[in-house]
């Protein structure tokens, strides 16, 4: 009789480079009154590694010059890097530079809404849920150093790790037959939203130094949701945001 021995299960690694690079051409826009122009939204890089149950991303946003709202900012954003454990149980726990992503707005990557969660340091649990063939429900959990709320004339968020509250955010989704729903929610105690200028000047006569700038926080929260409907070449859905910050 022959002795047969169990083949050790193979380890899978895998190496995955992506990228994506958005633009928009314009031959005419009554609005602005151009002449043709082509404007480039998105250049962004990123590389997936996993060995086993090991997990690892790296993401990175190259802004260029400037920002799509004109201001200057050189170099290269730090999406997102983590690294964490998928389990078979369909369990994802990621430590790092964190998305825990958005409520599916039916658009492009990058639109004039919604106004999205940024890059969330801290950590990051998630568990799908399959259903059956093709169709899944999951949850996301994300706790970090700070909220990313957009900027606008009413309000300019300061996002700073260097304060005892941390941000929440919950997610949930859902793909059945076609159907697809997203909700996210997120919150963060006392944001500092404001920053005002130093009450004292540097004075060389009477060596006093200038005193730092005070700010004010506010309670922030930012919801996200969607439904809608895809099936192969075309989907179409509703999405929702709301944006508060109490004083």
């Amino acid at each position: 009789a022959k002795k047969e021995e169990s083949k050790k299960d193979e380890v899978i690694k895998t190496i995955i480079p992506y990228g994506i690079i958005e633009g928009q051409a314009n031959l005419s826009d009554s609005e602005r009154q151009n002449a043709p122009d082509f404007n480039t939204y998105i250049v962004r890089f990123g590389l997936k590694v996993s060995e086993g149950m090991l997990r690892g991303q790296l993401e990175t946003n190259i802004n260029g010059n400037t920002t799509l709202d004109g201001a200057t900012k050189d170099g290269v954003v730090i999406r997102r890097a983590d690294v964490g454990l998928a389990f078979p149980s369909k369990t994802t726990v990621l430590l790092g530079r964190t998305r825990l992503g958005n409520a599916d707005a039916w658009g492009m990557d990058q639109t004039y809404a919604p106004d999205g969660y940024g890059g969330l340091d801290g950590v990051q649990i998630s568990q799908e849920i399959p259903v059956s063939e093709g169709n899944s429900i999951g949850f996301r959990l994300g706790i970090g150093n700070a909220l990313s709320v957009p900027k606008s004339a009413e309000y300019a968020t300061i996002a700073t790790s260097m304060k005892k509250e941390k941000a929440l955010i919950a997610g949930f989704n859902a793909n059945i037959s076609g159907v697809k729903a997203a909700f996210i929610y997120g919150v963060e105690k006392n944001q500092m939203t404001e920053k005002f200028a130093a009450p004292v000047v540097a004075n060389a006569a009477t060596n006093v130094a200038a005193a730092a700038g005070t700010g004010k926080t506010r309670d922030a929260t930012h919801i996200e949701a969607s439904l809608g409907y895809e099936m192969p070449g075309i989907g179409a859905g509703v999405w929702f945001q709301r944006i508060t910050q109490g004083a």
